[in-house]
Parts: C-alpha cells; sequence; structure tokens
C-alpha cells in the first residue's frame, strides 16, 4: 500500500478519535459537576452518570446531554442524534423533569436557536410539534412546556479544566 492510500484511509477512519474527544468532554464536564453541585455539607444531593442521560443531575431532577462537534449545531443534529428522543422519552414519565444539552460548538440560526433562546413562536412550535409527531404519533403531552424544560449550555474543554 502506497503510502498516500494510507494516508486517506487514516483520514477516513477517524470514529475512533471523535469518540474519544465526546468521552473526553463528558467526562470533564461530569467531574465540573460533581465539584459545583456536591458538597460535604449536603449529602443528600446526588449525581448519576451514564443512567437515564450522559449525565443525571438527581437532586435538581435534571437530565444532561452532553455533545462535542466541530461543526455548528442545528435542528437535524438534535433529532439525528436522538437527544429530542430521549429527553422525550424520559418527560413521558415525568413532566416535571428539566432538560439540558450541553455542547461546545455553535447553534446556528433556525429552530434549535429559537428552542434555546425560548423564543417558541407559532412557526417554531409547528415544526417541533411535527418532529415529535413524527417520533411518536400515539403522544399526548404538552408539548409548549416539555420544550420549555430544555436548556442549553455551551462551554469548552478550556474553561472545564480551569
Amino acid at each position: 500500500m502506497q503510502e498516500k492510500e494510507k494516508s486517506n484511509l487514516i483520514d477516513n477512519r477517524l470514529g475512533g478519535s471523535i469518540a474519544i474527544r465526546g468521552f473526553e468532554f463528558q467526562f470533564l464536564y461530569s467531574c465540573y459537576s460533581m465539584l459545583t453541585e456536591l458538597t460535604e455539607e449536603d449529602l443528600t444531593k446526588k449525581i448519576g452518570l451514564e443512567r437515564l442521560e450522559d449525565l443525571d443531575i438527581i437532586h435538581k431532577n435534571e437530565y444532561v446531554q452532553l455533545k462535542t462537534s466541530l461543526n455548528d449545531l442545528d435542528a437535524s443534529f438534535f433529532i439525528k442524534t436522538n437527544i429530542l428522543k430521549n429527553f422525550l422519552d424520559l418527560y413521558q414519565y415525568d413532566k416535571s423533569a428539566n432538560f439540558k444539552l450541553v455542547h461546545n460548538s455553535n447553534i446556528s440560526d433556525g429552530n434549535l436557536k429559537k428552542l434555546q433562546n425560548k423564543n417558541i413562536d407559532n412557526k417554531t412550535l409547528e415544526h417541533w410539534t411535527k418532529k415529535i409527531n413524527e417520533l411518536d404519533r400515539s403522544i399526548n403531552i404538552d408539548i409548549k412546556d416539555f420544550l420549555s424544560r430544555i436548556s442549553f449550555e455551551k462551554t469548552t474543554e478550556k474553561e472545564l479544566y480551569s
């Protein structure tokens, strides 16, 4: 095999390194959360790793998905990566749950940005209602309430290390 062909193979096989980068981001944010949420004075607070979501902040009833990407995030990313579905599944069982997407990328203009900014006009609500119904036609929930329970946090590895 020539060096150029070998180099092309390496360039196309990035899945492992991408996964490791994601695990590192998840681990860093989980450590950060433990340091900021848990104290010796209040032993009732609990955090779970890889339970229902990447990180469950049990005492806040908050479920966190952590995603790292070199590309901007948009509504299709939110759907393709099953973030919406996973949040929706949990919400069906616990209407008081809160959800957070922690990421290190920009969110592009569009329906995900509107969801992030809590700017849910009729057109945006229509979009998310359609997407939720595509995931589960039998679902019977207050979609506005569900969407209001989703928050976003942007952070970087550098910020987490510091």
